[in-house]
């Protein structure tokens, strides 16, 4: 039996898939389709973008059940030119949020206080994540990158340590050591990357790539 095709758009352009294929395995499929120097940046289901919550919800979900999907894919260095100016901005909020946090334990707000923690560790793990990118995508020059306080290499080091105490502490319910690593020690580290990514925005380049003839 002839299984139904259904179009997808990627980029304005329609691609076909069996009805009976699963969004996540459309994705990965899109991923090989594109190739390693372009991401999906964007889904639209119908008229509406989805978040990764969205995207969760209907990864088993068969094209033959969902509406008119459409990908917008970016070039990877594009993406992250992007992020890079986003990044200084990250970081000095998330400097506002280490305060946030110690008036909520002040105040008692604990409840608050974990939800405003889990929104920093959301946040930290995608500036990793650029991090590792950016070096997977730069050239050699970003991974010295430094500023007087410091490389980004031993910074990243640093954070990683700190993370490790910092949850440690916060699992045992020791808010005294904890707020003193995060105010002492994490806001510190934060306030050094915003500087890195700065400097980062006017000195990154992406890894040539040689094509072969």
């Amino acid at each position: 039996m002839t299984v139904e095709q259904i179009p997808v758009q990627v980029d304005g352009n329609p691609l076909m898939f069996d009805s009976n294929v699963s969004f996540e395995n459309l994705t990965e499929r899109l991923k090989l389709e594109i190739g390693p120097q372009r991401v999906i940046a964007e889904v639209k289901l119908g008229t509406d973008f989805l978040g990764l919550d969205d995207e969760a919800k209907i990864a088993q979900q068969p094209l033959s059940k969902l509406g008119p999907l459409e990908f917008f894919t970016k070039e990877v260095t594009d993406l992250l030119k992007d992020s890079l100016q986003l990044a200084p901005r990250i970081c000095e909020s998330l400097a506002l949020d280490c305060q946030d946090v110690l008036a909520f334990f002040e105040k008692e707000e604990f409840e608050a206080a974990h939800e405003r923690i889990g929104e920093i560790s959301s946040l930290v793990d995608w500036l990793l994540q650029c991090i590792v990118s950016l070096q997977s995508y730069g050239d050699e020059s970003f991974k010295t990158l430094a500023v007087e306080e410091g490389t980004l290499v031993d910074s990243v080091r640093a954070m990683e340590k700190i993370l490790k105490e910092l949850h440690g502490h916060l699992s045992s319910q020791n808010y005294g050591p904890f707020l003193r690593i995060l105010l002492g020690e994490f806001k510190p580290q934060i306030i050094l990357w915003k500087a890195l990514f700065e400097k980062a925005a006017t000195s990154w380049t992406p890894r040539s790539s040689k094509s072969e003839t």
